[in-house]
Formats: C-alpha cells, sequence, structure tokens
C-alpha cells in the first residue's frame, strides 16, 4: 500500500509538472496590445504581470490562466477585455488548482484595476476568479459581467469611492468576505 501511494503521489506531481510546463508563461509589463489565445492557453503568471502605457490585453474565450503565489494582474494605463462565454469561461486560478493538487483561499494575489484604467475599454465577462484574493478597484470603473468568484481570502470585490463598476449578473460564493 504505501508503494501505491507513493506511486500516486509520484503521479500527481508528474500531472502538476506537466500542467506547469505546457503553460505560457508570462510575467512583467505588458506596454504594448497582447492577445492570450486559447491555442496558446493555458497561461502561467509566474510573478506580476502589469497592463500600462494604454495598451489592452485581450484574453479569448476559454483561456485559463494559472497564477503563482502572490502574483497579481494589474491594469495601471490600459484596459483589460476578458470576455468569455457562458459554454467557455475564462478562469483565473491558483497554480495548484489541477489534478492532485491542493488549492486553497489566498494562493495567489488579485486582478486590480487602478487610476490609469481605461474604464471604457475594460470588460470582464463570463470570468471565474478563484483560489485568489479576489478583484480590486482604486478610482476605477470597469464592466464586470457574470462573474463568478469563489474561495478568495478576502472580498470577493474591494473598491473605493472613486471606483462605481457597472455590469449584471456577478456571484460570490466561499469567499472571506463575499461583497
Amino acid at each position: 500500500i504505501a508503494r501505491a501511494a507513493g506511486v500516486l503521489a509520484a503521479l500527481a506531481l508528474s500531472v502538476v509538472a506537466a500542467v506547469a510546463n505546457a503553460a505560457t508563461s508570462v510575467s512583467g509589463p505588458i506596454t504594448v496590445s497582447t492577445v492570450w489565445t486559447a491555442a496558446q492557453a493555458p497561461y502561467a503568471i509566474t510573478g506580476d504581470v502589469t497592463v500600462q502605457n494604454s495598451a489592452v490585453l485581450t484574453i479569448e474565450p476559454g483561456v485559463t490562466v494559472y497564477c503563482a503565489p502572490g502574483a497579481n494582474l494589474t491594469v495601471t494605463a490600459g484596459s483589460l477585455s476578458a470576455r468569455g462565454t457562458q459554454s467557455a469561461p475564462i478562469v483565473f486560478t491558483s497554480d495548484k488548482d489541477v489534478s492532485g493538487g491542493t488549492p486553497a483561499p489566498g494562493d495567489w494575489g488579485q486582478v486590480r484595476f487602478l487610476d490609469g484604467t481605461n474604464d471604457a475599454g475594460t470588460i470582464l465577462e463570463y470570468v471565474q476568479v478563484k483560489y485568489g484574493s479576489g478583484i480590486a478597484l482604486s478610482s476605477a470603473s470597469p464592466t464586470l459581467n457574470y462573474l463568478n468568484i469563489t474561495r478568495s481570502n478576502g472580498a470577493a470585490i474591494a473598491l473605493d469611492l472613486k471606483s462605481s463598476p457597472v455590469g449584471v449578473g456577478n456571484q460570490a460564493s466561499d469567499n472571506t468576505v463575499n461583497g
């Protein structure tokens, strides 16, 4: 039995490694408009990613983004267009959210929208955010439609008084704070 357990543990680690190795790794600034395609998915955010310089980060339907511990996706001066569909949502999750892994709330940072966010060009639609620290808005007012935020450590969505997001059909569950 001990040998079988060891074999299963080794198999689980190889599956986690295979997913990590097959992913397109990203980190650092995005300064020109960029598309994260379903063909190149999954993506692995290995360090903070910052959209700046009026760039647009477009994420195609069906893309899964695995986030390393502490990693954030931040829009400082530009926009994020993440428009999934009901049948092909975009998923932001822990890099441990793979077969045999043990994801936990707070495994990674946040999706952040700061004062330089192009609100008119920023939309998250049919997006799932799991095992992170939620979404943060600071002087930003993006469109948020059909978000599903689960198992976050902290508030599902945190915002300041200068933020006025719009949207419909959003859900939050199993977060430290579901609001």
